[in-house]
């Protein structure tokens, strides 16, 4: 009869004591950045978008194939301020280009438009500015490659034994 009671109790407090978790909510940031600072290539991209609502619809009409398809175009944010810094640069001439190797539908990317040449071991700042909201980020590029063992450059060759039986 206790346990009864007992597992009675334990089922009437689990009952009343959960709640659903999985109520939909607003997005904690309003913008998205995605940007990959890369050594040894002549363009760098930089991906900036607004955080859509959640229940806004992303679906655009297509009149020449007549169907709706996904589309984020909308959601680019295309007149931000973007300004790449490190100790011997300060660089902010970045345009906005249709990207047309994303998925979905084609979005759009900040690409620089003269040669920014991309240094090792140098710690780069990545600053937009857009209304009233200051982005900001920091990387440092890895530096060369060092051999840490064996150490004093000596190095040990294998010896290798050739005996006829």
């Amino acid at each position: 009869m206790i346990r009864k009671t007992y597992a009675l109790l334990i089922c009437i407090i689990f009952l009343f004591s959960c709640s659903l978790n999985n109520e939909l909510g607003n997005a904690k940031n309003k913008y998205s950045v995605i940007f990959n600072l890369t050594a040894n290539d002549s363009i760098q991209r930089i991906y900036f978008y607004r955080t859509a609502e959640v229940n806004e619809d992303t679906k655009t009409y297509s009149d020449s194939i007549n169907y709706f398809t996904e589309s984020y175009d909308q959601f680019f944010i295309k007149d931000a301020n973007v300004q790449l810094e490190s100790n011997k640069l300060t660089y902010t001439s970045f345009d906005v280009v249709k990207d047309y190797y994303s998925t979905p539908d084609k979005g759009f990317k900040y690409i620089n438009l003269d040669v920014l040449t991309i240094l090792p071991d140098t710690k780069y700042s990545l600053f937009i500015e857009y209304k009233d909201e200051n982005i900001f980020g920091t990387t440092t590029t890895p530096g060369n490659f060092e051999i840490l063992s064996p150490s004093n450059n000596k190095m040990v060759l294998p010896l290798l034994l050739w005996v006829k039986v």
